[in-house]
């Protein structure tokens, strides 16, 4: 596979890096935290996290849909059922993502930890992807079982 020109990968990411962070500090102020968004930047009381391009989501996104494809190929009868199940990584894989921005901004803020230092990163991103994964397969179950 050849990588994506950087042109149309920025251009892909700076959008998801804004999701991430407005849906963070949107949950975030729901639950009362003291935080502020300043772009792709979240304030918090004692730290300040930056949603960069690569926590944008976006790989995540490009190897779930791969992941989605052909699970979708060996499972799914009809080709309804495999666009839907195909589909349906987007919004999963971003879901995920900004899971796991929000998830990082209150260990921050509880616990006044490094989550951007190795190895913690590195697990959260994987450990986020392997739930997204899960839930694809949990969707295209009960799609099987819906289109028939």
């Amino acid at each position: 596979m050849s990588p994506i020109p950087y042109v149309i990968y920025f251009s892909a990411t700076f959008p998801m890096q804004l999701l991430a962070s407005k849906v963070t500090v949107f949950l975030l102020d729901g639950l009362g935290m003291p935080v502020i968004r300043q772009g792709n930047i979240i304030h918090l009381a004692n730290q300040s996290l930056e949603v960069a391009e690569a926590c944008s989501g976006l790989r995540s996104l490009i190897s779930l849909l791969a992941l989605g494809a052909i699970y979708g190929y060996l499972t799914q009868k009809r080709f309804s059922g495999k666009i839907i199940l195909f589909l349906s990584t987007i919004p999963i894989a971003m879901i995920g993502n900004i899971f796991r921005v929000f998830i990082t901004s209150i260990i921050v803020y509880t616990f006044e930890a490094d989550v951007t230092a190795e190895p913690i990163h590195s697990t959260m991103g994987a450990s986020v992807f392997v739930v997204a994964f899960i839930l694809l397969l949990i969707f295209g179950t009960m799609l099987k079982k819906v289109i028939k």
